[in-house]
């Protein structure tokens, strides 16, 4: 009889093409990470009006998964997503801080995925597409990857992985906070979320001689955010414009955007120091209630102070506080 039972686990490569064992896993809510649709190739015929031959393509295996994070799982996957810079301070609790830089090579680790009947390994796996958000209930975290290859493998029990499971308690809109433009903006904002994108093309790791990739390579950092505020007062659309009197010629004003999830003495906070408005909409249905939304993205800053007073150029630095050792 097939029990129900679905995981996913991680550990990062030194090597690759060469799988780890995973170091921690979660309990996700779905899982889309599979083998490529259309692998083959139909060689081409004039002798009929039926195929006759086929030839395997290129294989990438890709997909995601989305869980509700907490603040362990989720140093780790910013870590792996945004591979720049990391910087671990030692101390109670211990602090962790991931900043974007000019490295193109992203991390890859090994992904396991239990569903019910089989676990599939995920080789040499990279996050292209991670997405937070939190509105009103749970924070839901997404990512979207791509694989060296895939293998199965004999599905897991729980007692196999209790002691690497994580267990902390998750996010939930009221463990969030968010200052915007310098305020602090918690009473007034009802949603957030923040995407960031590796924009990895799959075809980079296609090389002569082998049907799997053998290398990745991030392009250009895409980071950008929505926001849902109650409408109070003209101060969104001034910022919008640049000014009180309208669209100024100079543009909108910068903005910096820094949410934050909290429990106890351990918290995730993203800054995000140097922001362009993208959009301001005020929709209005009736005499219900007007919530606005801002749409941002991020912009290079520089000198961003770290913790230990060095400072970085960056567009986004992510601090974690935990008890867990480094996190690199």
């Amino acid at each position: 009889m097939v029990q129900v039972f679905r995981y996913a686990g991680f550990g990062k490569e030194t090597t690759f093409g060469t799988p780890v064992t995973p170091t921690f896993y979660i309990a996700p809510q779905s899982i889309t990470m599979g083998p490529p649709k259309n692998a083959e190739t139909v060689v081409p015929s004039g002798m009929g009006r039926m195929p006759r031959k086929k030839k395997p393509g290129y294989y990438v295996p890709s997909g995601g998964i989305t869980y509700q994070p907490d603040v362990v799982s989720l140093g780790y996957l910013l870590n792996w997503t945004i591979s720049g810079g990391y910087q671990f301070t030692s101390g109670s609790p211990n602090t962790h801080e991931i900043y974007a830089t000019n490295n193109n090579d992203p991390t890859f680790f090994t992904l396991v995925t239990g569903k019910d009947v089989i676990e599939q390994q995920f080789n040499s796996t990279v996050i292209n597409n991670f997405k937070l958000s939190v509105s009103d209930s749970l924070a839901s975290c997404g990512i979207d990857m791509f694989a060296q290859m895939d293998v199965p493998s004999t599905i897991k029990t729980e007692n196999d992985i209790a002691s690497t499971l994580v267990s902390g308690s998750v996010f939930g809109f009221q463990d969030s906070t968010c200052t915007f433009n310098d305020a602090d903006k918690s009473a007034c904002m009802k949603s957030f979320d923040i995407s960031i994108t590796n924009n990895i093309n799959a075809a980079t790791g296609r090389t002569i001689g082998s049907r799997f990739p053998r290398r990745w390579k991030s392009n250009g950092l895409d980071i950008s955010w929505n926001a849902t505020v109650v409408y109070e007062d003209t101060d969104m659309f001034e910022l919008y414009w640049g000014s009180q009197d309208g669209a100024d010629v100079n543009g909108s004003s910068m903005v910096n955007f820094k949410p934050k999830f909290t429990i106890g003495d351990d918290y995730v906070e993203f800054n995000l120091p140097n922001n362009g408005l993208t959009s301001v909409d005020t929709p209005s249905s009736g005499s219900d209630e007007i919530v606005q939304t801002i749409s941002g993205i991020a912009y290079l800053e520089n000198d961003v102070a770290l913790a230990d007073a060095s400072t970085v150029d960056t567009s986004i630095l992510v601090t974690v506080k935990n008890t867990n050792g480094t996190m690199a």
